[in-house]
């Protein structure tokens, strides 16, 4: 709730004259009548304290007599209007520019829907790179400077068969399509997509999986190099050995 309206407000108790500051009062009240040219080109959106509702409010201790220090502060009011007086922008050409960028958009042709158009958007600018480099990067397959995840974002970028379809069929003037469709609508024509940044996605994993795979190896190496060269594995395969050639053979040698 806001401050009381002027003119109204609960007499303080115990004053004989009167004891309220008809001016104070008027600083902290909303006028009854708005003013033909507000001080600062708008107002505050407040709900003057009816009468019945003042007593025991603060609002009640400021109008009364011995708040006087409080009522006789001096308000820059001069400060105030230099900070935040409205500027007075001319609201018709706002209105008229909005109004020519909303008919502007509705005249633009879309083919992806509003969704994916804003995502494919959002990614294309995080791309790092602009929509005709990507083009020549699938056309060359080049991954340099690229990451998995970078690619795997260009994988998202692309349009799938649908999209494809009709981004080719579009035989009108592709300075009238949205932004996103300009920039996608090169690729509708080029052959294999998917595969082209699957293979330069395997391009940019491949120096990983090869140290993967050659630390495997090693280990595998090593692993069979320590089985070749165990004593206690040679003991036990001439044990396995004996043991075969008397069951076999009733053979009490190492012969087989």
């Amino acid at each position: 709730a806001g401050p009381p309206a002027p003119g109204k407000g609960a007499p303080p108790k115990g004053k004989s004259k009167g004891g309220l500051v008809p001016k104070a009062k008027a600083d902290f009240g909303a006028s009854a009548t708005a003013p033909a040219v507000l001080p600062l080109g708008k107002r505050f959106h407040w709900k003057p304290i009816s009468e019945q509702n003042l007593g025991n409010t603060v609002w009640e201790q400021i109008n009364a007599e011995d708040a006087q220090p409080v009522n006789s502060l001096d308000v820059r009011f001069d400060t105030l209007e230099r900070c935040f007086k409205s500027t007075g922008k001319d609201t018709t050409s706002v209105k008229a520019k909005a109004s020519a960028r909303k008919k502007s958009q509705t005249e633009q042709v879309t083919i992806l829907d509003n969704k994916r158009a804003q995502n494919v958007a959002i990614m294309m600018h995080g791309l790092g790179f602009d929509a005709a480099e990507l083009k020549d990067r699938l056309c060359t397959l080049n991954v340099q400077g690229l990451s998995h995840e970078g690619l795997v974002q260009c994988r998202e970028i692309l349009p799938n068969e649908e999209e494809v379809e009709r981004l080719a069929a579009y035989r009108g003037d592709i300075a009238l399509m949205r932004d996103v469709e300009q920039k996608l609508h090169p690729l509708a024509f080029m052959s294999r997509l998917q595969q082209r940044v699957r293979l330069m996605i395997f391009a940019v994993q491949l120096p990983q999986l090869a140290r993967e795979i050659s630390t495997d190896i090693a280990k595998l190496v090593a692993a069979c190099k320590q089985v070749r060269e165990s004593n206690e594995l040679k003991t036990v395969l001439l044990v396995v050995l004996r043991l075969g050639n008397f069951v076999n053979h009733g053979a009490r040698d190492s012969q087989a």
